[in-house]
């Protein structure tokens, strides 16, 4: 039943209970991005791209759980509109744009928008990015992956241009594939408690040379320049990961979380390490490159506190009895 709860958060029509319910993911960026960019500022190891936030209005986000195919053109151009001028974009900018818990990267397509005309159309990017979320979490999806699209918040962030180009090649349509670290960290007690490569050898030869679609052109070119690329990535990672490691274990005292979470680092050339991303450990992939033993479960408490009524106040409909099953 708990998983056809979570699955409902993905695909069900909004209501005032529902778009709240879905503000309690704590994956989502909005509940840890302010806490990491405060803990930067306060040190010159780690950066941060710039990052504009929002918190999708309901309206907005009950479009993504409709038919893609089947919104208009003139709500598509509400949408680019309002885009446009809540992020602040700029006809010759370049994006890299997220929802809340997921950028796309894996179809780098849909993940940078750079030319004026793609920049017009960012609203359409994002909306189309989380419906497909909501398709993952769907029927015709088995088993039904559900996560991506419990989230409220849309993102855009600056592109950061590749250092190591041309050196480093690209994969997923156009992805430059450059060291990434995932790290596993422990707030509470204040300490890295794990460390991995983020492009796993045996998951990425797995997932690219054995799957249904393996004989694909883009599956094969992407296996073929991965199997090249491994052995640099590897050395960038031994070389880097000291470093990193130093700069997290400085970082987290000063961070305002607690728990444990997973921290994934991008270098950029030798000296930049940006922080891309975070997510709940015990939801990361990766995860067994923490001893056994350290990691820790993580609950999820999905009761909001209703704004009906005052700060904290529930909503008339819901009594005690309700929120206990709840």
């Amino acid at each position: 039943m708990y998983h056809r709860f979570r699955q409902g958060l993905d695909i069900l029509d909004l209501d005032c209970v529902t778009y709240e319910i879905i503000g309690q993911n704590r994956n989502s960026m909005g509940h840890w991005l302010s806490a990491l960019v405060d803990a930067v500022m306060g040190q010159d190891f780690f950066r941060v791209p710039k990052t504009t936030l929002i918190q999708v209005p309901m309206p907005l986000l009950q479009l993504t759980r409709l038919d893609y195919m089947s919104l208009t053109l003139a709500t598509m151009r509400v949408v680019n509109e309002y885009c446009g001028k809540v992020f602040g974009l700029k006809p010759g900018g370049d994006y890299f744009i997220w929802t809340g818990t997921h950028s796309s990267k894996f179809d780098f397509r849909n993940a940078r928008v750079r030319d004026e005309g793609e920049v017009a159309e960012l609203g359409q990017y994002l909306l189309f990015k989380h419906n497909l979320g909501v398709m993952m979490a769907g029927a015709l999806c088995q088993p039904s992956i559900y996560g991506m699209a419990t989230t409220r918040d849309w993102c855009v962030r600056e592109f950061i241009e590749d250092h190591d180009q041309p050196q480093n090649p690209t994969i997923y349509h156009g992805l430059p594939l450059r060291t990434e670290i995932r790290a596993f960290v422990d707030m509470d007690e204040k300490k890295v408690i794990g460390m991995a490569l983020y492009w796993d050898a045996k998951l990425m030869k797995q997932g690219l040379g054995h799957q249904e679609d393996a004989d694909s052109p883009h599956q094969m070119h992407d296996y073929i320049i991965y199997a090249m690329h491994e052995d640099v990535l590897m050395r960038r990672y031994r070389d880097a990961e000291m470093k990193a490691r130093g700069g997290l274990e400085g970082l987290i005292q000063r961070m305002r979380l607690s728990g444990q979470w997973s921290i994934d680092i991008m270098l950029n050339g030798k000296e930049e390490f940006w922080i891309i991303d975070m997510a709940i450990a015990e939801d990361s992939a990766l995860k067994d490159c923490v001893l056994e033993g350290q990691l820790k479960p993580a609950g999820q408490d999905w009761i909001p506190e209703l704004p009906s009524g005052g700060a904290g106040a529930k909503a008339p409909w819901l009594d005690d009895s309700l929120l206990t099953k709840l």
